[in-house]
């Protein structure tokens, strides 16, 4: 009874995202029909939403997503993304490599429409060059993603660590070896003429110069500090740096909000109606949770097309059947499918 449920949330959830488009209506559409299946009384919807307004992780997620997207603001209207450019263009003569590493480093930081972003760089850096747009596209789309497997301002890697109650510095760096694959791939699928690297002061100064907020959160992070305090100790100084005082206004993503509190919304319902612990009871002999733990994030990724609300859709039930498996080792598995 608990697995078709969320069955037909989930069938709901693909029926509105092909719809409507639109990731946080189908999110809560697929909350509305998981509820109404059970048929519960008022007072375990007051409680849902009571536990959703007082969950110190969703405040704690909310904030460190704002922080990141903070810091792309920055980075966005101080033109920082062009210092880097050069700086790219200085370090890697061959322009194959160049239009690699270019979005892969701007990967560093997410935003929405990153690949759009990094798309025009990309484009600055190969053209002339005799590289073709499908491989100029190629590059920027495949190397922009891949540090999405490990790096730990992504929000899908936030909410992952959240859900699984790992720490955000262990997670990345179980991760790291998929993201380092990735690139590896990347680079042997792209084939440079050359791997000759020329460095400089003046390449390092505009390496550093242009992605120190970044580097400050991946040392306060291997340091120990929690991802929200590194993430906003960062945001801070590039604001206070750049002087770009509107970066905290601009870095507020209503959509991006809700988005969260749909994830959160959906996950305490699970918990609250307790369907995960019922859908566990239903299935822990019949599905093997590595199998469950692959299938729903890649079906989910496949039709969302986002990666937190992927992780924020499956992480419960996948976490309801990990009964013989560690989190971290299931944490790790789902996600790899989820950014797959």
């Amino acid at each position: 009874m608990a697995t078709i449920s969320v069955v037909t949330g989930l069938a709901t959830l693909t029926a509105l995202q092909l719809w409507r488009r639109n990731i946080s209506l189908s999110l809560f559409g697929a909350f509305a029909v998981t509820f109404l299946f059970h048929k519960p009384g008022f007072d375990s919807l007051i409680t849902i939403f009571r536990k959703l307004s007082t969950d110190p992780k969703l405040y704690e997620v909310v904030l460190t997503i704002y922080f990141i997207y903070v810091i792309g603001e920055v980075m966005k209207v101080s033109g920082t993304a062009q210092l880097l450019q050069k700086a790219v263009e200085k370090v890697f003569p061959d322009v194959r490599l160049s239009t690699a590493f270019l979005p892969l480093l701007i990967g560093l930081l997410p935003m929405p429409g990153g690949a759009m972003f990094t798309a025009p760089l990309v484009e600055a850096v190969g053209r002339g060059s005799g590289l073709t747009n499908l491989e100029m596209m190629s590059a920027n789309y495949w190397f922009r993603h891949s540090m999405e497997f490990f790096w730990v301002v992504y929000p899908a890697m936030v909410i992952a660590s959240s859900f699984a109650g790992i720490p955000l510095r262990n997670f990345m760096l179980v991760m790291f070896p998929v993201a380092l694959t990735a690139i590896v791939a990347g680079l042997f699928i792209f084939r440079p003429l050359s791997w000759r690297v020329k460095l400089s002061k003046d390449s390092l100064r505009l390496f550093f110069k242009s992605t120190w907020p970044i580097l400050l959160v991946i040392f306060l992070v291997l340091a120990g500090l929690k991802g929200v305090w590194s993430v906003g100790i960062a945001a801070a100084l590039a604001v206070m740096y750049s002087k770009k005082l509107k970066s905290f206004i601009n870095g507020f993503k209503v959509d991006i909000v809700l988005l969260l509190v749909m994830v959160f919304l959906y996950k305490n319902t699970l918990e609250t109606l307790r369907i995960s612990d019922a859908i566990a009871s239903e299935l822990s002999s019949n599905v093997p949770p590595l199998i469950l733990a692959a299938v729903m994030p890649l079906l989910l990724g496949m039709v969302t097309g986002i990666t937190q609300a992927t992780v924020g859709m499956s992480f419960p039930t996948i976490f309801s059947l990990s009964t013989s498996f560690g989190a971290l080792p299931l944490a790790v598995w789902g996600y790899y499918f989820a950014v797959l």
